[in-house]
């Protein structure tokens, strides 16, 4: 009997779900109550649609795929010059997808973003004021560390000089020293995840997009990049994350 009104219950449920065209769809976070904290910051990210402190910002950002998903629901906020700004929920809360449109991996289905006080349409994708780590790990196997990071600062156009000066600071601060002359292929999984984190910092710049930057780094390296990455004053971070503590640990 139990079992048989769990599926009863289950059926209409999923019904209840179902758009006119048929399809299921998710249940969106929008039709629950917003917070009246969510509410202020969502009006205090349109009033300043074109103040130049906040580099980071998003209106009504909006994701729907192919089966009828809302990944991103209509998402508004700001992040001013110097802010952390965390993503935090569980897998498949549209974190990612929400990552991938502002860093321009992903076509959004509306709403309007603007990085650097530039439409997303508009902005230069290789910019130099801009740094990123991706949830996958994306290096050149047959680059030394050493390597990795003067090219990074070659491509952003740094001197010789800041090259090698900022190469041995990013090193020592991540504890990537003992490894300047390995091959990234031949790194651990958590050294080459700080390997990316590195490449990122190269030039100190301006924005910065870290997905999940600390998956499979021991705590002591994690507490030397955060507390890198707060000293960055002139820096704007979107960081999505799993773990509470991170986000109250690193975010605004």
């Amino acid at each position: 009997m139990f079992l048989s009104l769990a599926i009863l219950i289950d059926y209409l449920m999923m019904n209840s779900f179902k758009g006119h065209d048929g399809n299921r769809e998710t249940v969106q976070r929008a039709q629950l109550p917003e917070g009246q904290d969510v509410m202020d910051h969502q009006a205090f990210a349109k009033n300043n649609w074109e103040n130049l402190e906040y580099p980071i910002k998003s209106n009504e950002l909006f994701k729907v795929y192919g089966n009828g998903v809302a990944a991103v629901n209509k998402n508004t906020f700001c992040v001013k010059k110097g802010e952390v700004f965390a993503l935090l929920g569980p897998n498949g809360a549209g974190k990612s997808s929400m990552f991938n449109i502002m860093t321009m991996d992903l076509k959004r289905s509306s709403g309007d973003v603007r990085i650097l006080n530039t439409d997303l349409d508009n902005i230069n994708v290789g910019s130099h004021q801009m740094g990123m780590v991706p949830q996958f790990n994306t290096i050149w196997n047959v680059l030394s560390v050493d390597q990795s990071i003067a090219f990074i600062g070659e491509i952003k156009g740094l001197s010789k000089e800041d090259i090698e000066f900022q190469k041995e600071f990013i090193k020592e601060t991540l504890d990537l020293g003992p490894y300047s002359d390995t091959r990234a292929m031949n790194l651990s999984g958590g050294n080459k995840r700080k390997l990316i984190c590195a490449m990122s910092l190269v030039a100190c710049p301006k924005v910065e997009f870290m997905d999940e930057p600390t998956t499979g780094v021991d705590p002591v390296s994690r507490r030397s990049l955060f507390k890198m990455l707060k000293s960055l004053q002139n820096s704007s971070m979107i960081l999505t994350t799993h773990r509470m503590d991170e986000a109250e640990l690193m975010c605004d």
